[in-house]
């Protein structure tokens, strides 16, 4: 067990430090639909027991000590005005409570100290050794003793306030606290400065602390790895940019996902095995959430080659103008009245990219409805997740489906779009769509590299420049549909005589260019006169006669090592083949 020894070491000095916060963001809920089939996140911990009903947990001292031991019951509530904690609980105004529960419920209003305790018998055994307390998530900060000593803490308590909302604990119990066959007393005192506080997601547990160890570092990996695939989107997006400038959606979604991922390291358990303050970690979530809350809408709009709205781009500035504000404040707390306000804005927000969607399927632009499909289930969770926190609902363990599987299913989702569409933009600009040859700039950027091959490979390399013959005649007799349909004969007939590694290119109009290495001179030759016999066998059929097909070829060869580039190689052939077409059609000029 070192290396859980090792981890929870760092995690434990840690969790003094620990923050968050209770708010996800409206872009959080991605893809709910298919959170409901996520695996363990979710299911492997709705872990509940519903048939204690006796106000103390308790094990008879010859029964075998069954764990994990739920503290579901038996739980009291007492505001206090300060921490005292050597104080006499049976002074204290305390209420029963039934976790897990805002304290608000019972106390509405009420921000500050409490301490909630409990009480539990544990069988008289020797297996009573290696024991932790895990509380799913609390708020904001807490100290837990066990039988009046103390266990672990997690946060600070004012005057130097650090805020730790929504993490999870994880307290070693030694030994010698416990007292086997007798009331076990624990008592978790919490500072609450804003917003509904106490044990709000599940009860506490007493279980076997290395399984609870092995459980929360699980975890913690799941957390990196999805973090590490997000930041991993994010970069892919980014280099393509860099080689396509013109291609800003990508860089809006790199952003958008880095502002993702660090959003996602701060609301997991990962910060607390680092030396950064926690207050530092929930302000900065909260700047995370109005930056994220501002970029979205950019790619969007990138995307889909809109022109953003003066109204949106004025939620947009507020909601960048507050971020740097989030460092600024002199309180934590003070930090959810812009939170609030921005919160107010996603109303606005989302009827004005909702009609983008609308506009765009209307108007039948690419990836309209895909994209629609899932920016609904997108922003429609989020919101309802925003709605509920404004309104101070409390969220039920099943309707919270908050998964890293969401937004790892909508950030591959949208990467895959944007992969598509930037391989159809790649084909559009690399290939001609209608004869599927080379556009005359790729066929020289592989010339380029052809040339190189051959001096490599020692070969020689022929280049022809393919004029068909009285093309225009046809486009005038026959129409351009029919016209490109010889384009497209032709195409195919010189591809068919084209090993997989030869580059065929369309020079424009009617004219093409093919590039081929062969052994010497006389393959070449041989070559180019099968592919002239080719084209010349092609006819048309149109209005009961057939319309033979001739072409016009001018060839260079370039042996190997000759001074020669790609571009003057183009040049000749292109010279040989207007000499050709000038005295005599339809023959091969060398």
């Amino acid at each position: 067990m070192t290396w859980q020894n090792a981890f929870m070491g760092n995690f434990q000095n840690k969790q003094k430090e620990c923050n968050s916060t209770d708010m996800r963001s409206f872009l959080i809920w991605i893809l709910l639909s298919f959170c409901l089939f996520s695996d363990g996140l979710i299911a492997a911990e709705n872990t509940t027991s519903k048939s204690k009903t006796d106000s103390l947990l308790q094990t008879s001292s010859n029964e075998q000590l069954d764990l994990p031991l739920l503290l579901n019951s038996g739980w009291f509530f007492c505001p206090v005005q300060n921490y005292q904690p050597d104080v006499d609980i049976s002074i204290l105004n305390c209420k029963p409570i039934n976790l897990p529960v805002e304290w608000e419920s019972i106390q509405p209003g009420y921000d500050g100290y409490a301490l909630l305790y409990n009480r539990f018998t544990l069988p008289n055994e020797n297996r009573l050794t290696n024991l932790g307390l895990f509380i799913k998530r609390l708020r904001d900060a807490d100290k837990v003793f066990l039988n009046r000593q103390y266990v672990g803490a997690t946060g600070e308590f004012p005057p130097d306030f650090q805020k730790a909302v929504l993490y999870s604990r994880l307290y070693p119990i030694p030994q010698e606290l416990l007292k086997p066959g007798e009331d076990n007393l624990l008592t978790i005192w919490i500072y609450n400065d804003a917003r509904p506080g106490g044990i709000t997601q599940e009860t506490p547990v007493i279980d076997n602390y290395f399984e609870l160890v092995d459980q929360f570092y699980d975890d913690n990996l799941k957390a990196l790895a999805f973090i590490i695939i997000i930041f991993m989107f994010a970069l892919v997006h980014f280099i393509y940019f860099m080689f396509h400038r013109q291609s800003f959606e990508n860089f809006s979604y790199a952003i958008f996902l880095i502002l993702w991922g660090s959003y996602l390291y701060t609301i997991t358990n990962l910060p607390l095995t680092t030396e950064l303050s926690m207050n530092f970690l929930f302000r900065s979530n909260i700047a995370l959430f109005f930056l994220i809350f501002s970029t979205f809408p950019f790619f969007l709009y990138q995307f889909f080659q809109q022109k953003i709205p003066r109204a949106l781009k004025i939620i947009i500035g507020i909601s960048l103008a507050m971020a740097p504000f989030c460092f600024l404040l002199p309180e934590p707390k003070l930090l959810y009245y812009p939170l609030q306000f921005i919160e107010v804005l996603t109303i606005p927000a989302l009827l004005i990219i909702y009609h983008l969607l609308f506009k765009v399927i209307r108007a039948k632009l690419a990836y309209a409805k895909l994209i629609a499909c899932v920016i609904v289930l997108y922003t429609c969770f989020g919101a309802a997740d925003i709605f509920i926190d404004l309104l101070g609902i409390q969220q039920t363990r099943d309707f919270e489906i908050f998964s890293l599987w969401g937004l790892l299913i909508l950030s591959l989702c949208l990467t895959l779009i944007m992969a598509h569409k930037n391989l159809v933009y790649y084909k559009d600009a690399t290939v001609d769509r209608l004869t599927n040859a080379l556009r005359y700039s790729e066929f020289i950027s592989r010339l380029d590299l052809e040339v190189f091959r051959a001096d490599r490979e020692n070969h020689p390399l022929v280049l022809l420049m393919i004029d068909l013959d009285n093309f225009k005649k046809i486009n005038d007799q026959f129409g351009h549909m029919q016209g490109d349909k010889v384009l497209v004969m032709v195409a195919e007939a010189l591809r068919g005589e084209l090993r997989h590694f030869d580059l065929l290119g369309r020079y424009g109009g009617d004219e093409f260019c093919v590039a081929a290495i062969l052994e010497n001179d006389r393959e070449i030759r041989n070559f180019v006169i099968r592919l002239h016999d080719k084209i010349n066998k092609l006819c048309i059929e149109k209005k009961n006669q057939e319309v033979p097909i001739r072409a016009t070829f001018g060839a260079v060869i370039r042996h190997s090592g000759e001074e020669i580039t790609s571009q003057t190689l183009v040049e000749r052939a292109d010279n040989l083949l207007i000499t050709a077409k000038s005295n005599q059609k339809g023959t091969v000029l060398w």
